[in-house]
């Protein structure tokens, strides 16, 4: 059995209607004029006024009038455009790092900052929804001696790490000594685009971030 939602009004307590439209506040403003019901009221009304004559309200997104963030065309052309730049730079990024080699399965050896020693990794994990640019990408490595050992966590021989890779071979500064031959698949909503931080790029309440204005002039997030 569904249950509809009940609205009780926090003035007179009946249910069906709330505070703003209830009948009996509005019959006790008419009749207490100098009331704090009808000061406060006169104040609310007083707050519209001035923002109707500035030309409505301010969208927190774009600033302009008239408008609020949630009906803010500025905003919703941003999404497009977003989704659409990054459709674009992760095929490309997803071809270049199937070119390299790089892929869950791939082994990399990272030195230790401690000490000469180098360690070998072997990558687990693509962080796909953080991938918005095709000349970077971030893995997750697990340390391959460490892998199925019951050792305590010694953050001088991590068993996990997070590297950053460039994709351009120009900028390579690390490769895999034993590449993995199997192309990555993506996650749908990866490649089409519609996978990303909300609040990285739309944070709520917060203007409109510097990277739609790159997006707008260049097409790259």
């Amino acid at each position: 059995m569904a249950h509809s939602r009940t609205v009780y009004c926090s003035f007179c307590g009946e249910r069906g209607h709330n505070r703003t439209g209830c009948p009996k506040r509005k019959q006790y403003i008419k009749d207490n004029p100098n009331s704090w019901e009808a000061v406060k009221e006169r104040g609310k009304q007083q707050r519209r006024d001035e923002i109707k004559a500035k030309g409505g309200r301010k969208c927190s997104y774009c600033g302009e009038r008239g408008h609020t963030t949630r009906t803010c065309e500025t905003k919703k052309q941003d999404r497009v455009r977003l989704i659409e730049a990054l459709a674009r730079e992760r095929k490309l990024g997803l071809k270049r790092l199937n070119e390299l080699g790089w892929g869950v399965g791939a082994l990399f050896e990272r030195a230790n900052r401690w000490t000469d020693q180098k360690t070998i990794y072997m990558v687990d994990k693509i962080e796909w929804k953080h991938w918005d640019d095709s000349d970077m990408v971030t893995l997750r490595g697990l340390n391959v001696a460490k892998a199925t050992s019951d050792e305590p966590h010694d953050w001088k021989h991590p068993r996990q790490v997070s590297i950053t890779l460039a994709l351009t071979r120009e900028e390579q500064r690390i490769t895999p000594i034993c590449p993995t031959t199997a192309p990555q698949k993506a996650p749908e909503d990866f490649l089409n685009g519609t996978k990303f931080s909300e609040n990285q790029y739309f944070p709520k309440g917060s203007k409109r971030p510097y990277v739609h204005k790159r997006i707008e002039e260049t097409g790259r997030p």
